[in-house]
C-alpha cells in the first residue's frame, strides 16, 4: 500500500482531527425596522430604553470552508464558549450542542471570542457597534403626505407606530411621522446593508416645525386629534431620550416654514387667479415678508391674506436661527455630525392646482418660477452658508436632478384612492439599494410629490368628498411615497458613517 494512501485513511480514521482554520464571525440582532408588537407596521419606539438597551444582542459563529463546516455539523459535538471584554472579565462561558452562540453584550466595543470543541478550537474579536442616529426637522422629514395606512369615512389615516406604547403612537399622529418618510427608510437600508452592525434610530420631526417652535421651543400638533396642547421642542426630547449617550449623525430638514413657503403660494394663487392688477406689488410685498420674516408688519400682506399676523426669521435672520440651534445642541448633547438636507421646490415648471382649497385655482408655471427665484435661490444659499460657518454637511438636491424631472403633473402615479401606505413595506415594494431604485422606481412615469388633490384623498378627505379641510391637505407639494425613496437615496449617497462599511459602489454607474 503506498504511504500517501495510507496515511490518508489514518487521518480520516481519527475523528478527533478536523481538516480546517475556523474562524469567529458574527452578526448583530436589528435593532430598527423590527415589528415587536405584529400589527405589521414598522416600529418607531422614541423611548430611553430603546436608545440605552441592557444590552447588545449578536449571533456569534463559526465559519471555514464549505466542506469542512459541513464536516463539522455532520456528527454532535460540545462547543465551550468564552467571551471576554477588553479588561479580560469573562462575560460569558457557557456550552452550547451547535457551532454558534446567541450572546448578549453588556456595552458597544471589541469582546474576545474563543471556542473550543471535539476537533479543534477557534479564536478572535467580535465589535459590538450601534449606531445612532436621529431625524429632527418639519414636515419634508416626517412624512407628511405619506401616511402609512389610507383615510376611509369609517377610519382615519394612520401614521407611525409606537410598538408596545401607545402614547408614543399618539405624538407619532400628533407630528405627522410615517415611516414611508425618507429618514426611517434611510435608518432602514443602512440597518440591512451592515450584518455586523446595528442601527438605532429616533424620529422626532414634527410637521409645521419651524427654528424656533419645534426644535428650540413648543409648537401646536399639525394633527389636534389627541387634543391641541403644545408639543415639547424637539431638543427637549432628545436630550430625555439619548442623555449622555453620543449621536452619530442627525439628519435635519428646517427652514421652510420659517420663510412661509405657504403664504408665498397663497399670495400667487389668489392675485394671479383674481386677475389682480396688483400682482407684482403683492409679489413684491411677499418677496420682502421672506428676508424679513414680517408678513404682517408694514406691508398688511397678512391682513389681506387672512392670515393672523405672524413674525418669523426670514432669509435674513434664518442663519443667526440655525446658529442659534447648533448652540442649543452643542449644550444639551454630543452629536458627532449634523446632516443639512436641501429642500425640493417641485413646481418649478408645471401647474399647481388648488382646486379643493381654492375652486377654481392653480399655481402656473410662471408663477412656480416666481417662487424659485424669489424662495428657493436665496433660501438654498442662507442654508448652505450656515452649513458651513457651523460644519455641519449641506446635502444639496443639485446633484440628484431628477427630482426636477418627476415634478411634472404630466407623471401620473398609481390613484391615490389606491395609496397603500404601509403595505407597501410589508410586501417589499420599496427598494433598499439604488440598484433597485434605478430599475424599478426611476424610469417610471410618475411623479414624485403630492398633489392637493391627492392629499385629501390619501390623509383625510376620502375619494368623494367635496370640500377639503386644510388638515386634509396638508401633504400638498410634498414627497410622496416615490419622491421619499429619492430623497432616501439623495441622502444616502452624501452621507457616510465613520466606520460603517464603505457602500459608495452603490451609487457610481
Amino acid at each position: 500500500m503506498p504511504k500517501r494512501f495510507f496515511w490518508t485513511l489514518f487521518f480520516l480514521g481519527c475523528a478527533n482531527i478536523v481538516f480546517a482554520q475556523f474562524s469567529v464571525d458574527w452578526e448583530a440582532e436589528k435593532r430598527f425596522g423590527n415589528d415587536l408588537n405584529g400589527n405589521g407596521k414598522i416600529d418607531i419606539p422614541n423611548s430611553y430604553e430603546y436608545v440605552h438597551p441592557e444590552s447588545f444582542r449578536l449571533r456569534i459563529f463559526l465559519t471555514g470552508p464549505g466542506n469542512d463546516l459541513k464536516n463539522l455539523l455532520s456528527e454532535p459535538r460540545e462547543y465551550r464558549w468564552t467571551v471576554k471584554s477588553d479588561d479580560g472579565t469573562a462575560v460569558i462561558e457557557t456550552e452550547t450542542r451547535i457551532p454558534s452562540l446567541n450572546a448578549a453584550l453588556p456595552r458597544q466595543g471589541d469582546y474576545s471570542v474563543s471556542v473550543s470543541f471535539n476537533g479543534g478550537t477557534a479564536e478572535g474579536i467580535v465589535t459590538v457597534r450601534d449606531y445612532l442616529i436621529v431625524c429632527m426637522g418639519d414636515s419634508f422629514a416626517s412624512g407628511e403626505g405619506t401616511p402609512e395606512t389610507v383615510y376611509t369615512r369609517k377610519n382615519p389615516s394612520v401614521w407611525a407606530d409606537g410598538s408596545f406604547n401607545g402614547a408614543q403612537s399618539v405624538e407619532h399622529i400628533r407630528a405627522h411621522r410615517s415611516a414611508l418618510a425618507w429618514g426611517p427608510q434611510a435608518a432602514m437600508f443602512l440597518e440591512n446593508y451592515d450584518p455586523r452592525s446595528s442601527i438605532t434610530f429616533l424620529f422626532l420631526a414634527i410637521s409645521g416645525a419651524t427654528v424656533h417652535e419645534g426644535l428650540l421651543g413648543e409648537c401646536d400638533p399639525i394633527d389636534e386629534t389627541f387634543g391641541s396642547h403644545k408639543m415639547k421642542p424637539q431638543l427637549e426630547v432628545l436630550k430625555e431620550l439619548v442623555g449622555d449617550r453620543p449621536v452619530d449623525q442627525l439628519w435635519l430638514s428646517i427652514g421652510g416654514n420659517d420663510l412661509h413657503f405657504a403664504n408665498v403660494a397663497t399670495v400667487l394663487v389668489v392675485s394671479s387667479s383674481k386677475k389682480d392688477k396688483k400682482y407684482y406689488d403683492y409679489l413684491n410685498r411677499a418677496i420682502e415678508a421672506i428676508k424679513t420674516g414680517k408678513w404682517e408688519e408694514g406691508n398688511k400682506l397678512i391682513s389681506m391674506l387672512g392670515y393672523p399676523e405672524d413674525v418669523r426669521p426670514g432669509s435674513d435672520n434664518l442663519e443667526a436661527a440655525l446658529t442659534e440651534f447648533d448652540a442649543a445642541l452643542k449644550e444639551t448633547v454630543t452629536v458627532r455630525e449634523v446632516c443639512l438636507l436641501d429642500y425640493l421646490f417641485p413646481i418649478a415648471g408645471s401647474t399647481v392646482t388648488l382646486d379643493k382649497i381654492f375652486p377654481g385655482l392653480m399655481i402656473d408655471p410662471i408663477e412656480s418660477k416666481s417662487i424659485i427665484d424669489s424662495l428657493a435661490v436665496p433660501f438654498r444659499a442662507v442654508m448652505r452658508r450656515a452649513a458651513d460657518k457651523l460644519g455641519w454637511q449641506y446635502i444639496e438636491s443639485a446633484g440628484f436632478p431628477e427630482f426636477a424631472e418627476h415634478a411634472s403633473e404630466r407623471r401620473i402615479p398609481n390613484r391615490p384612492e389606491d395609496y397603500k401606505g404601509n403595505e407597501w413595506i410589508r410586501e417589499g415594494f420599496f427598494p433598499t439599494s439604488y440598484a433597485d431604485f434605478r430599475k424599478y422606481i426611476l424610469p417610471r412615469d410618475v411623479r414624485w410629490f403630492r398633489t392637493e388633490e391627492e392629499s385629501v384623498i390619501v390623509q383625510g378627505g376620502g375619494v368623494n368628498r367635496k370640500k377639503a379641510s386644510t388638515f386634509s391637505t396638508n401633504g400638498t407639494l410634498h414627497p410622496n411615497e416615490y419622491g421619499h425613496q429619492a430623497y432616501m437615496h439623495m441622502l444616502l449617497s452624501a452621507i457616510r458613517l465613520p466606520g460603517f462599511p464603505d457602500y459608495s459602489s452603490e451609487y457610481t454607474d
